[in-house]
This record gives C-alpha cells, structure tokens and sequence, in this order.
C-alpha cells in the first residue's frame, strides 16, 4: 500500500520528492497521466488489489463517483497522504518544508469519500476549497 500518491509532471522536482519520501520510510505511488481517470483507491492499493464493488457494497454506495477529464486537462500538482496518523502528518510536511523541497499546491489526506474519486476530481475539489479560502481571506 502506498502512503503517499504524487502526481508531478517535472522529471527532476517528482525524483526529489520521491528521495525524501523514502528517506522518511514511507511508500510513494505515482500518478501518471493514464491514472487521472482511475479511481484512487485502486492507485493507493495498487499493485495489491482494491475491490471497488465491496467498498461500494460497504460504503452504502450505488456507484462510483466518477468525472471524466476533458482531453486536454492540465493535471495541476497534486499530492495524497494516505492512512497516516496526524502525528506522522505534520512530521513529514513539516519536514517537507525544513528539506526545501519546492511546494506542492494541492494536497489531500485520504479519506472514506475521496478514495472513490479520481485524481481529476479530487484535484478539482481542491482547487474550489482554495478558490473559497482566498475569496474568504480578501473581505477580511
């Protein structure tokens, strides 16, 4: 199982990042362009296997959510921390920031709803929440 999911299309910034993920002894799985319509749980468990159907069944679930990106979408950098205490959360972002490593703007802790969505949609939810906060932060 993977700890951390990343999707950073620069070569040099995603080997990096990849370094001090395993300096930290954490797992990294890495999203390529083929996975941003593949449901996220698939890609935390993967290689092992994720049965989807049963975490619909459990989840009370119909189906999948599921958003297809348009051709030409342009995956924005994207970063998942995946079944990890808070404890060990702040510790590796913290440590993150300490090793100067360039940011990442968009980031998610895994949870039970987002491990249906894809990387496409999860990247979009971000990006409305950080619309919303900077729109929020200006009329203070």
């Amino acid at each position: 199982m993977n700890e951390v999911l990343l999707y950073i299309p620069d070569e040099k910034k995603r080997a990096a990042v990849l370094q001090y993920v395993k300096a930290q002894g954490l797992t990294a799985g890495v999203i390529g362009s083929k996975d941003i319509d593949r449901v996220i749980g698939e890609l935390v468990f993967s290689p092992g296997p994720f049965d989807l159907q049963a975490y619909l069944k459990a989840s009370g679930l119909k189906e999948k959510p599921y958003v297809k990106a348009p051709v030409l979408f342009q995956m924005p950098e994207l970063m998942i921390l995946c079944n990890m205490p808070e404890q060990k959360t702040d510790a590796f972002l913290s440590g993150y920031r300490a090793a100067g490593l360039q940011p990442i703007a968009l980031k998610a802790m895994l949870t039970k709803h987002n491990i249906l969505w894809t990387p496409y949609t999860l990247a979009l939810h971000l990006k409305e929440e950080d619309a919303r906060v900077r729109a929020f932060e200006k009329t203070e």
